[in-house]
């Protein structure tokens, strides 16, 4: 970085810390030494985390590092990371969700105020983001007003420039890259025993395996290496964007170890309901469902890291005209049981002209009894425009004993037949899925009809196409209806063409004829 360019961060940096200063100072409040002893014994309680997060940085604070009243996930993190000295936290939270804020700054203050922290590392993706977000932390503890008249003056040593500072009470910060040397760091006696691994994921660097394997071994063991005997603290703070980088090996290389736990939290729930509703209300996650296409959502917002056209490219999908009445008519459901959990998937598929094509399709989040009133509804339009075809659903692990009887009621009611259960063979679903879909989609061999265009159903039946990959996490349930449906359909062609087959050979003697 240029002189200049540092010249006036540390310009801007003074500024804030003054500004800091003059707002938190007129926010002071008067009382006696025992009521304010008595209100920060309440504020350092760790189910109190809320109320000392939003005392000393909140959102009724002039200057405040919050916006908003802080969210039950934020204070459910800090209480276990105050309970457990030896802890890893992964906090994939969703973009905007606070995770620097909270980890760098509340957390640590109320950790040091607790007396779990002498000496915290703070690493992000390289020496320069790591200083700037420590800098938060140091200029609260240089001129936060609040801070100041309930623990005294606090900074004695370092600037933030410089990556490292010291407390009046031996607390010791230090900021570094991901690429730079962690072994032997230790400050007088005390080893570092509060890791922050802040926003270290980078797209460029999770094609180079051997670089994603470098970083994983250096997270893991150099600083397991310099870490406390007894105070072993490591929050890593990330979105969960990428699916092979750093932050997926970490995990991996983590998933038995008991000391470990992994918070997740998307912007909502599948239901809709917001996971920090004081930030976020359902009209600004509609504004942001809308501002963002569905692979950038899923990934800053979901912790679904997907990546269109990994396994199926969107060129691939193709929409053309139905050229004749399709022949070998198949239409399965994938159901569940969850009226907001997986999707509610149905696909209706024929055999024309040696290709397939997708005739009908459902994709919804939704109760059991819209998918099934659906069905019936489509029945007619489907006998009218196609003609017969065989239907099925997923009958797999007491399925049938659920989704049978309701079909069986409302066919009954309709005058139609319920579809027929359904077992998928033991067979991977999602290397049944590759498998089939993948070749025939590339071949040109497999298409949607026209009609679906603008459909709803069929958009979001082509997200999960187009996301689909192993091991992805990524909604499949389209993917694998489809599958069914297209294997039935082929069991079907193979079974006509074996009884239209001619037999011609020598007659028997004994045949009579």
């Amino acid at each position: 970085m240029r002189k200049s360019d540092l010249q006036a961060m540390q310009a801007s940096f003074t500024t804030r810390s003054r500004f800091i200063q003059r707002a938190s100072m007129q926010s002071l409040r008067r009382e006696t030494s025992a009521a304010q002893g008595q209100r920060i014994r309440q504020l350092l309680r760790p189910k109190r985390y809320g109320a000392f997060f939003e005392y000393y940085f909140g959102h009724n604070m002039p200057g405040a590092l919050g916006t908003a009243r802080v969210a039950p996930f934020h204070v459910s993190a800090y209480q276990e990371l105050y309970q457990k000295d030896l802890i890893t936290q992964f906090r994939f939270w969703f973009r905007g969700a606070a995770k620097s804020t909270q980890t760098g700054v509340g957390n640590a203050f109320a950790l040091k105020c607790c007396q779990k922290l002498k000496f915290m590392l703070l690493v992000a993706i390289n020496q320069w983001r790591a200083r700037l977000l420590l800098a938060d932390l140091q200029a609260q503890l240089s001129a936060n007003a609040r801070i100041i008249q309930d623990f005294g003056e606090q900074r004695i040593y370092g600037k933030w420039s410089d990556g490292m500072f010291e407390t009046k009470d031996g607390c010791f910060f230090m900021a570094l890259g991901l690429n730079q040397p962690f072994r032997g760091l230790k400050r007088y006696a005390e080893r570092v025993d509060y890791v922050v691994v802040d926003d270290i994921e980078d797209s460029k660097r999770a094609k180079n395996p051997q670089l994603v394997q470098e970083y994983t071994d250096k997270i893991l063991g150099d600083i397991g290496a310099i870490f406390h005997k007894d105070r072993q603290r490591m929050v890593i703070a990330n979105n969960y964007t990428i699916a092979n980088g750093v932050l997926a090996a970490l995990l991996k290389r983590s998933q038995h170890n008991p000391y470990v736990s992994v918070s997740k939290v998307p912007l909502a729930t599948p239901q809709g309901t917001p996971t920090w509703p004081h930030q976020y209300d359902r009209k600004r996650i509609a504004r942001i469902h809308k501002k963002y296409d569905y692979y950038t959502l899923q990934r800053e917002y979901y912790n679904r890291p997907l990546v269109q056209g990994r396994l199926i490219q969107s060129e691939w999908i193709r929409f053309a005209a139905v050229p004749d009445t399709p022949l070998h008519l198949v239409g399965h459901w994938d159901l569940s049981y969850a009226d907001t959990g997986d999707y509610k998937a149905f696909a209706l598929v024929a055999h024309t002209q040696g290709r397939f094509v997708v005739l009908d399709v459902f994709c919804r989040r939704c109760a059991l009894q819209e998918a099934v009133r659906w069905h019936y509804e489509r029945l007619p339009t489907h006998l009218k425009k196609y003609g017969q075809a065989h239907y099925s659903y997923e009958a797999n692990a007491g399925q049938g004993y659920v989704f049978g009887p309701m079909f069986a009621e409302v066919g009954q009611a309709c005058g139609e037949a319920p579809p027929m259960p359904y077992r998928s063979p033991s067979q991977p679903k999602a290397q049944r899925i590759e498998e089939t879909l993948k070749p025939l989609f590339f071949h040109g061999q497999l298409f949607f009809a026209d009609a679906l265009q603008d459909n709803p159903d069929a958009e979001l039946a082509i997200q999960q196409l187009l996301s689909f990959d192993r091991g992805q996490h990524a909604p499949d349930d389209f993917p694998d209806a489809l599958q069914v449906a297209l294997h039935t359909c082929r069991e079907s062609l193979q079974t006509a063409r074996l009884y239209q087959k001619p037999l011609i050979g020598q007659r028997h003697p004994s045949s009579g004829y």
